[in-house]
């Protein structure tokens, strides 16, 4: 237990080398780590801290009782239907309407208010891993890297922008093929909202300043698995080398980050640490603010040594 947070976790490493015949031989290694956090408490029973990005309101929240830097804001229950669902739902000023989100009356008080804010995703995941395989016939070896994080949360940044009139530019497919609409409500929509049918883009307004606030519609499962490495290598063969006066030459075919296996709809899950203004802590943890797609390289090469 320090500064107020109990961190639990874990880190498990297993390899395997075996041979098969005289000319093939292989290892495998794999690692696996968990933890888990929770805030004890912070300087007072009371106090919230929030994590804030520079055009939105708070979309993280540390508290006693919680994971660190847990995401929060309203949540989404679907999206009214007809008006007389709107009239029966509790009442959030003049927005609810058919098409708008139906946001969760948290404390049920029977009114939408910003007391309605709750945790709505972690980004801490579940587990992270990595595999490498190696294998080795005669003159040629393979090895094959890669790692990924298991039930994190990430907060789209990216549709906060893209989903909504919220600023000038370009929208995104969703905002035309997914969005509500009053005469045909069950339009063929995209396969993630097929997967997410409560998080279907609501109607199109250009006066809805309500439906882009942080909400669980912005939250998405982080998870994925990554290719990092591939690479072939033929070493040639000694006797071949004493020929041409080298002691070794290798030539080899390397990929990488040839596959991303992710239902994260960003172009990149892998979200690094988001630094703040607040240089002793970081409260936007699993923040996509629009990373960069990491891009696959491929490689031809040669490694010589001379005598």
């Amino acid at each position: 237990n320090t500064g107020g947070i109990t961190t639990e976790g874990f880190d498990v490493a297993l390899g395997y080398n075996g041979q098969i015949g005289d000319d093939f031989s292989f290892s495998i290694n794999a690692n696996l780590s968990a933890y888990r956090n929770n805030v004890d408490e912070l300087s007072s029973p009371d106090e919230r801290l929030f994590g804030r990005t520079e055009r939105i309101p708070a979309i993280t929240i540390t508290e006693a009782g919680a994971p660190l830097s847990s995401f929060y804001g309203f949540k989404v229950l679907g999206i009214f239907q007809t008006q007389a669902e709107a009239d029966g739902w509790a009442e959030f000023g003049d927005y609810n309407a058919p098409g708008k989100f139906r946001f969760q009356d948290t404390d049920g008080d029977g009114e939408i208010t910003s007391d309605d804010r709750t945790i709505i995703g972690n980004p801490h995941p579940d587990f992270t891993y990595g595999i490498n395989l190696d294998f080795t016939y005669k003159n040629l070896s393979l090895n094959i890297f890669g790692n990924g994080s298991q039930g994190n949360d990430l907060f789209n940044y990216v549709r906060f922008f893209a989903d909504f009139n919220t600023f000038q530019g370009n929208r995104s497919q969703r905002a035309l093929s997914d969005a509500w609409q009053p005469t045909n409500p069950n339009a063929p929509r995209s396969e993630w909202v097929a997967a997410n049918p409560n998080a279907a883009t609501p109607i199109m307004d250009a006066d809805d300043a309500t439906s882009s606030q942080p909400s669980s519609y912005l939250i998405e499962d982080g998870s994925f698995f990554r290719i990092r490495n591939v690479q072939l290598t033929y070493t040639f063969p000694q006797d071949v080398l004493g020929d041409i006066g080298l002691s070794d030459l290798q030539v080899y075919l390397q990929g990488q980050n040839l596959a991303t296996f992710t239902k994260y709809s960003g172009l990149n899950p892998e979200v690094n640490l988001r630094r703040t203004g607040d240089s002793n802590r970081n409260l936007t943890l699993g923040y996509d603010g629009g990373f960069n797609p990491v891009p696959a390289i491929l490689s031809l090469g040669l490694n010589i040594t001379l005598k």
